[in-house]
C-alpha cells in the first residue's frame, strides 16, 4: 500500500486505517439514510440505497432500509422484490438465510403492519 505522499504504509494501525475509515463511512450512511426516513423522505433516497445495497450487498441494514423507503413510498411489490434479492444473494454468496431482522421487515410488508410507516431507524420496530 502506498501512503498519500509517495512512501510505504507502515505498521498494523496504519494498514488497518483504510478498513476502519470504510467502517465509519458504512455507519454515517445509515444514519444519514434513517433520519431522512425519520423526515418522510423515503421516495428520494430510494435511488442513493439502491446505489448502496450494490455497492455493499453484504451490508444488509442498506436492504433493509431499502425495503421500508420503497414499503413507505407505496411500492410493497418493489420492497418485496428486494427482500427476494437479497434472499437471493445471501443464499447463493454467503449460504446463509437473511438476518431475523430482515425476515420481519419481509413479514411486516406481508401484513401491511403500521408499524412500518412510523418514523424511526430501519429495524421493523419502532425505535
Amino acid at each position: 500500500m502506498t501512503a498519500a505522499f509517495g512512501g510505504q504504509v507502515r505498521g498494523r494501525l496504519c494498514r488497518a486505517a483504510p478498513a476502519a475509515y470504510d467502517e465509519a463511512r458504512l455507519i454515517a450512511l445509515e444514519w444519514l439514510f434513517d433520519n431522512e426516513m425519520r423526515l418522510g423522505h423515503d421516495m428520494e433516497i430510494v435511488p442513493r440505497l439502491r446505489e448502496s445495497v450494490a455497492r455493499y450487498p453484504s451490508h444488509e441494514h442498506f436492504w433493509r432500509q431499502l425495503m421500508i423507503a420503497l414499503c413507505r413510498s407505496g411500492r410493497q411489490a418493489d420492497a418485496l422484490r428486494v427482500y427476494r434479492e437479497l434472499r437471493q444473494w445471501s443464499t447463493q454468496e454467503l449460504g446463509l438465510e437473511p438476518s431475523p431482522v430482515a425476515q420481519e421487515c419481509e413479514r411486516a410488508i406481508l401484513t401491511q403492519d403500521v408499524s412500518l410507516f412510523f418514523r424511526f431507524q430501519a429495524g421493523c420496530t419502532p425505535a
